[in-house]
């Protein structure tokens, strides 16, 4: 007798044939007799029929000229000759897949390109063969990639297309033969995975490219004196790079008329400013020669909810402190004594704690505030080097990080320094705002 496999399930081996009369006969796959044969839905069988149940079961010699076993069983092959383009450019480029650094090339594509033609134009010459090359390079694996992905991707397309590349004869009969004989589920899964294999090593691809660019056009820019006079002359002093450059370009912008690019560049800023940070922690982290602390990685951990760190990055605030520590203190333990000298400063990781100014008059000691958790203490004093103008005691048992501001490199890093007065003016302007009855109600501590 002769039929086609209607269901059957890889899991419990049980299925049912169509037979020419119309009838569903059950069948089990123990009883399938074609072993160089996929068993799967669609296929037209032979089999004997015993007890109404289909045993016997062999692939039907009328179609023993199409040799599916072999498509079946070499998907991968095929799918690797469909996407052969895209694999020549990736294997071409595959050194940009093992490289370390990058950064997001849908993201600073446009900037990228702005500031290597603008720099152009200021020093001729700022270019060097090696950028060239990987601008044409970029433009390569951008052109094939856009093209990767608008590749309408219509599987079952593809899929008849990878069978008739196998198979000449299928043409003729494919209109007797459901394409779901060919196991297509288990091709839609192998295509879905070289898909995203592809798309990731484009990805990655053009991330590392944009990171060997940038650096490029960055070192350059820091050799070219016509480049340094130009930001001299904007008021630009720092050492060049993307996001010191993004500043400079966002300030220059007519608002009016980009108003359309100012949200995009400033998300672009904030990228480029965590891949800074990421950097700068992730070379600290590595650098043997000075290892951090567990003190000093908690202190970078919560540097921003510090006032006095605002606008400094992670290197520059370990630049700047010393002798970092925890400390631990109990119930009613004086952190701080009005009028010691005090170099110190605390952050409170947990706790509270309670502020008393002395009172002279009345010769007692009165409770201007309660400092709880993400609060520093003791600012003040060490920043213009003053006394402590309050004690301050722990109401309950906390934990706190301690540090000190090292004025050693004040000579060699003075912008650095810049900032953290300026934050100190800020910080001291605030609690001015917030307490502005009584100068000796201040937290002066």
């Amino acid at each position: 007798m002769t039929g086609k496999i209607k269901t059957y399930s890889k899991k419990s081996g049980y299925g049912t044939i169509l037979s020419e009369k119309n009838e569903e006969l059950n069948f089990h796959a123990r009883d399938w007799e074609s072993y160089n044969w996929i068993l799967s839905i669609g296929l037209l069988v032979d089999f004997t029929l015993q007890k109404g149940t289909a045993k016997n079961i062999s692939v039907n010699t009328n179609l023993s000229n199409i040799n599916l076993y072999d498509v079946g069983l070499h998907t991968n092959k095929q799918i690797k000759d469909y996407f052969s383009v895209y694999y020549k450019i990736i294997i071409e480029y595959s050194d940009f897949l093992y490289k370390k650094e990058e950064l997001d090339y849908i993201k600073i594509k446009r900037f990228l390109f702005t500031a290597y033609n603008n720099l152009s134009e200021i020093h001729t010459n700022f270019q060097n063969e090696k950028m060239k090359k990987l601008k044409k390079t970029i433009n390569i694996v951008e052109k094939h990639y856009n093209s990767f992905k608008k590749d309408p991707k219509n599987l079952k397309e593809i899929h008849n297309t990878i069978l008739l590349s196998k198979n000449r004869n299928f043409k003729d009969i494919k209109n007797q033969i459901s394409s779901e004989c060919f196991d297509f589920d288990s091709f839609k899964t192998e295509f879905r995975l070289a898909e995203e294999s592809y798309n990731y090593s484009f990805v990655k691809i053009l991330n590392s490219l944009a990171f060997e660019l940038d650096n490029d056009i960055w070192v350059s820019a820091n050799k070219s004196r016509m480049i340094k006079s130009f930001f001299l002359e904007a008021g630009i002093s720092e050492h060049f790079s993307a996001l010191v450059y993004l500043k400079y370009y966002l300030k220059s912008l007519n608002l009016k008329k980009a108003n359309k690019d100012i949200p995009d560049l400033k998300k672009l800023m904030t990228y480029l400013k965590n891949k800074e940070e990421e950097k700068l922690t992730s070379k600290l982290s590595d650098n043997s020669n000075r290892k951090l602390s567990h003190s000093q990685q908690s202190l970078l951990k919560v540097k921003n909810k510090i006032p006095l760190f605002n606008r400094l990055n992670s290197k520059e605030v370990l630049l700047i402190t010393k002798e970092v520590k925890f400390l631990k203190l109990p119930i009613e333990e004086v952190l701080i004594h009005q009028y010691d000298k005090g170099e110190k400063i605390y952050f409170i990781l947990n706790g509270q704690f309670s502020i008393y100014v002395h009172n002279e008059q009345k010769d007692s000691n009165i409770e201007v505030a309660i400092l709880k958790k993400d609060n520093i203490v003791g600012e003040f004093a060490p920043v213009i080097d003053q006394i402590r103008n309050a004690t301050v005691i722990a109401t309950k048992p906390s934990n706190i990080l301690s540090f000190k501001i090292d004025y050693t490199k004040k000579i060699q890093h003075p912008q650095i320094y810049l900032k953290l007065y300026e934050n100190f003016i800020d910080l001291m302007a605030k609690k001015l705002k917030q307490n502005n009855q009584t100068i000796q109600n201040l937290m002066l501590v």
